[in-house]
């Protein structure tokens, strides 16, 4: 079965965090990690972290040298040749033309879509691979089935944890956890209904 999967980009393919981290660190003086990072817009003296997230990622460079998460690589390669692969993201607009190329540079797939403004709870597909959480329960709760990317900032998941408990939402640590998750939807009888 061929499945259109939507897959996010920041937190899911690009670790954009540590980058901003090391730069706010030798401003600041501090000694922040990843980790550390539990809310979205968690502050650090007088910004907070999506803040700077947003200026770097108007950056060229920045964009062009994110770090690629670990296993997205293998991860993407493996949903590619079995499904019709999405990329969805709510960069700014102005980051376009140097996150399409640093996307092709690093993984394949069959469409890009840039949700900004619009979110991502209608996108038509059947998966939606993200760590926003508000993306996630905006999708499922509309009827498609989220993997939840782990993350720091989204451990907290009381709002979603009836999406959970529906199978609507599955919490994913890893990109191995991505496409076991994937093939087991695939596999299981009572989720079948849900896809087309």
């Amino acid at each position: 079965m061929k499945l259109k999967v939507g897959v996010d980009v920041d937190g899911v393919l690009g670790d954009q965090v540590p980058p901003v981290l090391e730069k706010l660190n030798r401003k600041y003086g501090l000694d922040l990690s990843k980790e550390d990072i539990i809310d979205w817009a968690f502050p650090i003296k007088d910004t907070t972290i999506d803040v700077e997230i947003e200026d770097a990622l108007c950056t060229e460079r920045f964009v062009l040298e994110m770090p690629v998460i670990q296993g997205a690589k293998e991860g993407m390669a493996y949903l590619y040749k079995k499904h019709h692969i999405l990329i969805t993201t709510s960069r700014p607009p102005q980051t376009e033309r140097a996150t399409v190329k640093w996307l092709s540079s690093n993984f394949s797939f069959h469409e890009y879509c840039n949700t900004r403004g619009k979110g991502k709870g209608s996108l038509s597909v059947d998966i939606l691979i993200d760590d926003h959480l508000q993306n996630i329960e905006e999708f499922s709760r509309n009827g498609g089935v989220g993997l939840l990317f782990s993350q720091p900032w989204n451990k907290e998941r009381s709002e979603i944890q009836d999406l959970i408990s529906k199978g609507m939402v599955y919490s994913c640590d890893d990109w191995k956890a991505v496409t076991k998750t994937v093939d087991l939807l695939i596999a299981n009888e009572a989720i079948k209904s849900k896809f087309p």
